[in-house]
């Protein structure tokens, strides 16, 4: 049982860091407003 557990964490880990390699597609979306946001505020004058 926890070998089985083990391998079901480990198999998820991996599936949210494949999934996160793509962070404007897939179940996961990240917006890009945010950085957009901040990278105006950083070009202020």
């Amino acid at each position: 049982m926890t070998i089985t557990l083990g391998a079901l964490s480990i198999a998820s880990a991996v599936l949210v860091i494949l999934d996160l390699d793509t962070p404007f597609s897939g179940p996961i979306m990240v917006r890009s407003q945010p950085m957009r946001d901040a990278l105006v505020y950083q070009n202020r004058p």
